[in-house]
């Protein structure tokens, strides 16, 4: 069970969270940034906060509206 909470999480679970269909792509694309931004800093990769980044882009790929 994880315990840590990263900062980049306020915004992913706000996403995930979001109720409202016209506010969901906002929340994605903040999500989606946060996550970036963190990936500019020095983490380990493959350790435990990388692995949880994987998993959370993987859900907000399933979040984000297919565009025809």
């Amino acid at each position: 069970m994880r315990t840590t909470t990263y900062w980049w999480q306020k915004n992913y679970d706000a996403a995930v969270l979001e109720m409202d269909a016209a506010q969901l792509p906002s929340r994605v694309k903040d999500a989606l940034k946060s996550i970036e931004e963190r990936m500019e800093n020095c983490i380990v990769y493959g350790g435990v906060e990388h692995q949880a980044i994987v998993e959370a882009r993987r859900s907000l790929g399933a979040l984000k509206p297919s565009r025809s």
